[in-house]
């Protein structure tokens, strides 16, 4: 069956917009119970879900693939940008950069909260300093 005439992405609130929604924050493979278990929150029925998938899969916002008698659904790839070797690096330093600045932050904290650190507001210093 030749896919539908149909690459116009969904509303927002629609059942195929929310399905849609859903599985490209997920990025990993789902089946439609996965999908339906998630978007009960909506009120959504399986049957629903299931056409949703199928309707997206059918106009190529979503891939698939069978096995067997179950289908398994997949976010498109191409919508995600990846970054290169380079930007990877960049990221890796940043990150590590945030951890040393969190631990940190953790270690003020938890002396502030057992008494070894005290934190005198800055307006308190300057009549003692004169």
């Amino acid at each position: 069956e030749a896919p539908r005439e149909h690459a116009m992405p969904p509303k927002s609130d629609s059942v195929e917009g929310i399905v849609l929604n859903f599985v490209n924050q997920q990025n990993r493979p789902l089946n439609s119970q996965n999908v339906a278990d998630a978007l009960q929150k909506f009120s959504l029925k399986k049957t629903a879900v299931q056409k949703g998938l199928d309707a997206l899969a059918d106009s190529g916002q979503i891939s698939f693939k069978e096995y067997g008698k179950q289908k398994i659904y997949l976010a498109r790839q191409d919508q995600f940008d990846i970054p290169n070797g380079e930007e990877l690096e960049e990221m890796k330093k940043a990150n590590s950069k945030l951890q040393e600045e969190l631990a940190e932050q953790k270690k003020i904290t938890s002396e502030v909260e057992s008494g070894k650190l005290c934190l005198v507001p800055w307006s308190l210093w300057s009549f003692s300093m004169q």
